[in-house]
């Protein structure tokens, strides 16, 4: 999946030293990827991109992205989140095709305004009420004569009625809001997230959170690894 290499890159390369939780330290530092993976990790990023729509596409997955009426994995393409961390993820790396990838979120961000949710990542401050997602649709058309779509993961208040009143079950949603805290200066709240993230760790098995999200479907997601370093 694009988004734990995503997440690799960035928490690992440019975003660390900038958001790594004090209280984490430690165990960022026994887990640090080498510079060997992060290039490989930087290398199948830019293996996804497609140079006509300035973006990386969701994996090489050939099964159908969630939308309806979808396209395969490997023809999607998420402006949020997954390009949306892959322009800042890139920069050491390749930087020309980072300010690309950034310039074409950045025209989306215009448009549809900011997600409301992974922004955080790259130091926006978000509501900390967070609304459910909506999947936009803002492309689906033919490039090269092959079908692609480019969608948009949006957590504005006038997309979904719903708010994560139950966040604190969900990883990822509490890694976000560390972070959000933290640079709001609220050190509590920010070190309450952390270590209410922190319980949802599987200690049995060790491959990842255990949470709401992996209650249901019985798969861990990967990219939460990354928000947790």
């Amino acid at each position: 999946m694009l988004t734990i290499f995503v997440t690799l890159v960035i928490f690992s390369s440019t975003f660390t030293l900038a958001y790594v939780h004090p209280l984490n330290t430690h165990q960022v530092s026994e887990s640090y990827p080498s510079q060997n993976q992060l290039d490989n990790a930087a290398f199948y990023l830019l293996s996804m991109y497609n140079p006509k729509l300035g973006l990386v596409a969701n994996s090489e997955d050939e099964g159908p992205n969630p939308i309806k009426d979808p396209v395969p994995c490997n023809r999607t393409y998420w402006g949020y989140s997954d390009n949306l961390w892959t322009g800042y993820a890139l920069r050491p790396f390749y930087p020309e095709i980072a300010g690309n990838v950034t310039d074409t979120v950045q025209r989306y961000i215009v448009e549809s305004g900011w997600p409301m949710l992974f922004e955080v990542a790259i130091g926006e401050q978000i509501p900390t009420l967070i609304h459910d997602g909506k999947d936009i649709k803002v492309y689906d058309g033919y490039v090269n004569g092959t079908r692609v779509q480019v969608l948009l993961d949006r957590h504005q208040p006038h997309d979904h009625p719903g708010i994560f009143l139950d966040a604190d079950e969900y990883a990822d949603l509490c890694f976000y809001m560390t972070i959000n805290y933290w640079m709001m200066e609220d050190i509590t709240a920010s070190e309450h997230w952390f270590r209410t993230g922190e319980t949802l760790w599987n200690h049995t098995t060790k491959k990842g959170f255990y949470d709401k999200a992996a209650r249901q479907d019985g798969r861990y997601q990967n990219f939460k690894l990354g928000l947790a370093s």
